[in-house]
């Protein structure tokens, strides 16, 4: 399972997490990071966001 990279979109922090053994906070921290760094790009809100690689 990859991020989504195109018009798509990608999966849901649940997918990541599984797919990677993340925990919860570890997936807050990193995706934080990631976003700020304009490296991921969100679409929608809450339990319908999804993400995919900017």
């Amino acid at each position: 399972m990859a991020l989504g990279t195109g018009p798509e979109p990608g999966p849901s922090r649940s997918e990541v997490c599984e797919a990677l053994g993340l925990t919860p906070s570890e997936w807050t921290w990193a995706i934080r990071a990631a976003k700020k760094q304009g490296k991921v790009v969100q679409t929608g809100e809450r339990r319908g966001a999804r993400y995919r690689v900017a």
